[in-house]
């Protein structure tokens, strides 16, 4: 079995065990299992798939870093949410927000962090109408 965490800088999301991990990579999904060689590797914002023998596990990720030494994963991202806890009515109140916010800027360029907020919540609209 692998362990796998995922840590955000605000609280520890997740301690468990997989069979298999897939992680949201800058080359495409990495599927991740026991005896892996160690490696560490950017994360896209994307879906972290941790998959047991009778059940998976979605979570949506905000990008950030993973590290995997000895069958244990370590996930360090600035945001992660399980599919099952997504809410599309607070996800639409976030994306009106950040859009009312991009909309008040007086020079576009100047917008970038929001805008990548806004992709994130975008993403997570997405996976929130596949759970």
């Amino acid at each position: 079995m692998l362990n796998i965490e995922i840590i955000t800088p605000k609280e520890k999301i997740l301690t468990s065990e997989a069979v298999e991990v897939i992680l949201p990579t800058e080359s495409g999904e990495t599927g991740i299992l026991k005896g892996h060689i160690p490696m560490i590797t950017h994360l896209n914002a994307g879906a972290l798939t941790i998959i047991n023998k009778d059940k998976q596990e979605k979570f949506a990720v905000k990008g950030g870093y993973a590290r995997l030494k000895a069958d244990k994963i370590s996930v360090l991202t600035d945001d992660a949410l399980a599919f099952k806890s997504l809410d599309i009515a607070t996800i639409d109140s976030q994306i009106a927000e950040i859009e009312r916010k991009l909309l008040e800027l007086d020079n576009p360029n100047a917008g970038k962090s929001l805008k990548d907020e806004l992709h994130y919540y975008n993403m997570l609209r997405s996976f929130a109408n596949l759970s």
